[in-house]
């Protein structure tokens, strides 16, 4: 395991030499904001690995509890994503007056959470908003997802690939089944999810905006070690600081972020170790960007440590900058 661990950071730490001159955006125009976008979206993408199907469809989905016709009690769906791969989506609208305005707020579980999700769904539908859980694409044979992410690049595939493509897909469900127009869609991440929320937002422009809660801290795309990482060439095709380039690839769609993510890494040599920017100065680059984008308060950044945001509230306030 040990040897395995540190080929990988020695893979790592190649593509940290290389990529050093690919950055992310540090211009002064809006206009160059968006030129720049589109380019990196196509490495993204690369990252990814990503293939959609040339056709387009709404996915196959089975009803394996609840009554098509009545969202207002709990359904959940097995939506199909992929060639026997499917994704179990468990959604719950509120009883709300005619007229109003439909919100979804997707949260994304990295592990199997019935009673995590059952409190997300009354606490969300509660305020007046469909809720949605969704796990993570897992294997009854792998259950570390960085195993699984370590089989699909022995595959020459992005294992964040396949996770996005899900969420699209489950996106694509729902616009069949609920008939989405230009209804808010939010994303509820933490943890080991956000790498993969990061990547969806930044390339699917359905995606209304984010909420990031690290109340628990651990972030993948924020720490090198002797794991696989999720993307494919994820430094060659994101540079040093993935997580600042999708985030950049989001705006300027409003997005949250509570408390920080731990940082951790091997000692690096240079020039490595100074193109990694710590997550301060991460956040102070996405402020900017924001700023140039001429959309500076939709990057809200609330201090937890002096008082717990209610996550209600924030999608409420998110869904009015809208």
């Amino acid at each position: 395991m040990g040897q395995k661990s540190d080929q990988v950071v020695r893979q790592i730490l190649s593509e940290l030499q290389s990529c050093c001159a690919k950055g992310h955006f540090s211009d002064e125009s809006p206009e160059k904001l968006w030129f720049w976008q589109g380019h990196r979206r196509v490495d993204i993408k690369e990252s990814l690995c990503f293939e959609l199907p040339p056709v387009y469809g709404p996915p196959k989905a089975d009803l394996v509890k609840g009554k098509v016709e009545d969202a207002t009690s709990l359904q959940v769906w097995n939506v199909k994503t992929e060639q026997q791969i499917h994704t179990r989506l468990a959604l719950k609208s509120p009883k709300v007056k005619a007229g109003r305005t439909q919100s979804f707020v997707m949260k994304i579980f990295d592990t199997p959470d019935t009673r995590g999700q059952d409190e997300f769904i009354s606490q969300i539908t509660q305020a007046g908003h469909t809720a949605l859980c969704l796990n993570l694409r897992y294997s009854e044979q792998i259950n570390d997802i960085h195993e699984l992410a370590e089989m699909y690049l022995g595959f020459g595939k992005s294992y964040a690939g396949e996770v996005v493509i899900d969420l699209m897909r489950v996106i694509d469900h729902l616009e069949h089944q609920h008939q989405i127009e230009a209804d808010p869609i939010i994303l509820l991440l933490s943890g080991a999810t956000v790498p993969f929320g990061l990547a969806l937002s930044s390339i699917d422009q359905r995606i209304s905006a984010i909420i990031i809660d690290y109340s628990d801290p651990d972030d993948p795309l924020l720490n090198i070690s002797g794991r696989a990482p999720f993307f494919k060439g994820q430094f060659t095709h994101l540079g040093p600081n993935p997580w600042l380039v999708l985030a950049q690839c989001s705006v300027p769609k409003p997005m949250t972020i509570l408390g920080s993510p731990r940082q951790s890494h091997p000692e690096l040599a240079e020039p490595a170790k100074s193109c990694l920017l710590t997550f301060g100065q991460i956040v102070d680059n996405l402020r900017q960007t924001y700023q140039i984008s001429g959309f500076d308060s939709r990057l809200n950044l609330p201090d937890v440590q002096k008082t717990q945001p209610n996550i209600t509230h924030l999608i409420d306030a998110m869904i009015e900058q809208l």
